[in-house]
């Protein structure tokens, strides 16, 4: 096996690695996501906050939800949900709010004062989770 090396997209630090990629953008990838610059950890943890969030999303919305006294939404709205939050996750968006048609209640995602998102769903009832 030969030594691969990566470049991070961020500050250009090359890792090398004894790892195989099939092509050197992956190689890059990874190097980037392995990097100890202070943008590639801004990343990471943006990345770590939405999926995060996504995981709340789905806990309120999908499968299981029954359990605070919701009905599931269908795969494409709970797609949607999931792109509100990577919205907030990655950009500059503080609070996104959307009513869901039939009893499917309120959505809510905010960012609060700690930079964690915050996923709520409001049909008669209220359940607020933070990612």
């Amino acid at each position: 096996m030969k030594d691969i090396t990566g470049v991070c997209q961020y500050c250009g630090q090359l890792v090398t690695t004894d790892l195989d990629f099939a092509s050197q953008q992956e190689a890059d990838i990874w190097a980037t996501e392995n990097c100890s610059c202070d943008d590639a950890e801004i990343a990471r943890q943006k990345r770590e906050s939405a999926l995060q969030a996504e995981r709340q999303v789905e806990v309120l919305y999908g499968p299981g939800c029954e359990e605070y006294g919701f009905k599931p939404l269908d795969v494409n709205s709970l797609a949607m949900l999931k792109n509100f939050v990577r919205t907030i996750a990655y950009g500059d968006t503080k609070k996104i709010s959307a009513v869901l048609s039939g009893r499917a209640g309120t959505f809510t995602a905010t960012v609060t004062s700690k930079g964690k998102i915050k996923v709520s769903r409001a049909v008669g009832n209220t359940q607020t989770l933070e990612a």
